[in-house]
């Protein structure tokens, strides 16, 4: 016999309308970084989001073109 559901959860998706993630500085702060949009992607993505936020924080040669 299975457990009773005690709660759902659900939420938006950060998705784009073009389906390309927003990634690099905000254009209006310039000590905001953005990292979101990847659709239905975010944990398998995370990892090489992370590290590219990161080399772009820190002026390094980008693993991957960050351009859309």
């Amino acid at each position: 016999m299975s457990e009773p559901i005690e709660e759902r959860w659900y939420g938006w998706r950060p998705m784009t309308t073009d389906s390309k993630p927003i990634i690099g500085r905000s254009p209006a702060f310039d000590n905001v970084w953005i990292a979101a949009g990847t659709n239905m992607l975010g944990l398998s993505m995370a990892p090489a989001t992370g590290k590219l936020i990161a080399e772009l924080l820190n002026g390094r040669q980008p693993h991957v073109d960050p351009e859309p």
